[in-house]
């Protein structure tokens, strides 16, 4: 299996106390993309996770994948599970994977990044993808 390019857009973003910030997780390049488990790593003092919503490549052919998500804001983190129904086909193409609503609640310098992605093909190769980074400061 290919290295796929996995990004946030934008990978760097300004904004001010009470704001909010909206991250896209995208691929570009995938080929029978089937699933992927992720963990977000954020710093609880500036970020509050207020939502993940699922991105468009996994329903690029209409069918509604599976998709979980469980928010831990004490900690900093979140765990997403978005994977394709059994018996259907992987998906190839690029787009969003999921978008991520951020509350800005404190000020500084921080780091959205991604603790676990591995992209799964229909047979359960993985996919290899190096785990971007999203920059953000609070001013």
């Amino acid at each position: 299996a290919g290295a796929v390019s996995v990004r946030f857009q934008p990978s760097e973003t300004r904004a001010t106390l009470g704001g909010l910030i909206v991250l896209t997780l995208t691929a570009d390049g995938v080929s029978d993309l089937f699933g992927s488990p992720m963990g977000v790593a954020f710093d609880p003092k500036v970020l509050r996770l207020n939502d993940v919503v699922r991105g468009n490549l996994m329903a690029s052919d209409g069918q509604t994948p599976l998709f979980s998500r469980n928010i831990r804001n004490d900690a900093g983190e979140a765990s997403i599970l978005l994977s394709r129904l059994p018996g259907t086909p992987g998906v190839s193409g690029s787009g969003g994977l999921v978008t991520l609503m951020f509350q800005v609640v404190g000020k500084g310098s921080t780091e959205v990044r991604l603790t676990e992605l591995t992209l799964r093909n229909s047979q359960m190769q993985t996919l290899s993808a190096a785990p971007p980074v999203a920059r953000v400061v609070v001013e």
